[in-house]
């Protein structure tokens, strides 16, 4: 496959702070529609490498595009196209609000109207809890609401943080399921799994960091870095 033809590229991309490395290099492709899955221990710079490749962060070196888009000189345009499942510390749930609620203020936040939308709360599993507070939801019914509120925008990309974080490996097969289900309308899936055992959904995985490269603080990271 020519490099024209994947719909995300990295090469040996990474991303270092004043508190030390935080991922890579990493060098990997997607091809359109495919569901890749970054794996490592909490962090081991997961979360940075998602958002990177969602345009959200700004790399120190290396090189990557979604659909032919760089994620720093075409960062904006990457934003537009790609869409956030829930990242811890980035679009956390408001808790007294329900499903239902959430989905109507994301389309109010994207400027989208309900009319010729896709019902993205029963697309992802969630016709009867609507009306269920983010309080209420159990683990998997959280992640499935941060993929439901990804798929308002009608996005190219989705990347989607901690898919197995507190589920069982029934409930991780649900939503590996859904991904892939999601990725065949022509969606390409980035993920991050904790366990290796929990990817056997993904077409590819790939580790954020060398097994050398030491730990970060999340909200440190984010701190220091996010766009």
């Amino acid at each position: 496959m020519k490099n024209t033809e994947w719909a995300v590229a990295a090469r040996r991309l990474q991303l270092s702070t004043r508190q030390g490395p935080v991922f890579g290099p990493v060098t990997f492709d997607a091809a359109p529609g495919s569901v890749t899955v970054i794996l490592g221990a909490s962090g081991t710079g997961k979360t940075a490498l998602l958002l990177t490749m969602a345009g959200r962060m700004r790399p120190s070196s290396g090189s990557a595009s979604v659909l032919g888009l760089d994620v720093v000189r075409d960062a904006a345009k990457v934003r537009r196209i790609a869409g956030l499942g829930l990242i811890p510390g980035v679009n956390d749930l408001e808790e007294a609000l329900t499903a239902e609620q959430h989905v109507l203020e994301q389309r109010l936040i994207l400027g989208r109207s309900r009319r010729g939308d896709d019902d993205v709360l029963a697309r992802t599993g969630l016709n009867e809890t609507r009306l269920v507070r983010a309080r209420d939801l159990c683990a998997e019914q959280r992640v499935q609401l941060g993929l439901a509120l990804a798929l308002v925008g009608r996005p190219r990309l989705l990347v989607a943080d901690d898919l197995d974080r507190d589920l069982t490996s029934e409930q991780v097969m649900r939503i590996g399921a859904l991904l892939r289900d999601i990725a065949s309308g022509g969606v390409t899936v980035l993920g991050a799994c904790l366990d290796a055992d929990s990817a056997g959904f993904a077409d590819a995985t790939v580790f954020a960091a060398p097994s050398a490269a030491a730990t970060v603080n999340k909200s440190e990271v984010l701190a220091d870095a996010l766009a």
